[in-house]
């Protein structure tokens, strides 16, 4: 019976451990995987800026040479 006991504490105290590591590895890939989808949007939203500026600045130059041509 005691053998019993203590096989069975070990077994429970093994499973235990282990889905606590896998949850604490999960969070951690978690807050990952967050970080790193705001560094990507941020990356998105700067090249869309800087293609709307490259646009604006392209529209500004077609406008000086039409300027300058008439």
């Amino acid at each position: 019976m005691l053998l019993f006991f203590f096989f069975f504490f070990f077994f429970f105290f093994a499973v235990t451990t282990t889905l606590l590591n896998f949850t604490r590895l999960f969070l951690k890939a978690h807050e990952e995987n967050c970080k790193q989808t705001v560094l990507e949007k941020k990356k998105a939203d700067k090249e869309a800026e800087m293609e709307k500026a490259k646009g604006i600045n392209f529209i500004r130059k077609s406008g000086k040479d039409e300027e300058e041509e008439s």
